[in-house]
């Protein structure tokens, strides 16, 4: 029985994760800055998200930084708005060795941007990648729904959702695309 239970947990674990290789053939072109470690994760968590909410009805944005006068605040990971605009998911995402410091950061992530929409201060919100597309805390009134999401394995330390692949498999990603791109084969940021 105990072998059984083992060969089925190795089975549901191999079906579940995707292919390092799918996930870069999926991520080549996406011309991301994977020199920052949380990105790889981000954009895939963007694509197990996609899965949820179909590009016909839902945009999803990753990187969105909002900021007063004198500085930036925070960044809101990933994104998911409806098709009018309104935002109706952020998910926080930490891919980090010990996953409840990990998930502590996540929820002060949380508090802090829920408290600075809520307070009526100023703010500039914009994409991080580029400044010039900007974002409105209306946008932001009715959120309802804010996850944290983390490599396989989080839940277990209270994380709302789980990416398919590990820590260890995040890196392997990242560090072949960042090889790829400096190699001229995939587009860059």
């Amino acid at each position: 029985m105990y072998l059984l239970l083992v060969l089925f947990s190795a089975f549901s674990i191999q079906v579940q994760a995707e292919p390092i290789q799918s996930l870069f053939e999926k991520l080549r072109d996406s011309g991301e800055d994977y020199q920052n470690e949380g990105a790889v994760c981000e954009q895939v968590a963007r694509l197990e998200l996609q899965r949820e909410y179909p590009s016909h009805s839902y945009e999803i944005v990753v990187g969105i930084e909002y900021a007063n006068v004198r500085q930036t605040i925070g960044e809101l990971d990933v994104v998911v708005f409806d098709r009018h605009g309104q935002a109706i998911l952020v998910g926080e995402v930490k891919c980090w060795s010990d996953l409840r410091k990990a998930r502590r950061k996540a929820a002060q992530q949380r508090t802090r941007f829920l408290d600075t929409i809520q307070s009526g201060a100023p703010i500039d919100m914009f994409l991080a990648s580029n400044r010039s597309v900007p974002f409105r805390r209306e946008q932001f009134q009715a959120l309802s729904r804010f996850i944290s999401i983390s490599q396989r394995g989080g839940r277990s330390f209270g994380f709302d959702r789980d990416l398919p692949n590990s820590l260890s498999e995040m890196r392997e990603l990242r560090e072949t695309l960042m090889q790829c791109q400096a190699a001229g084969k995939c587009r860059r940021p």
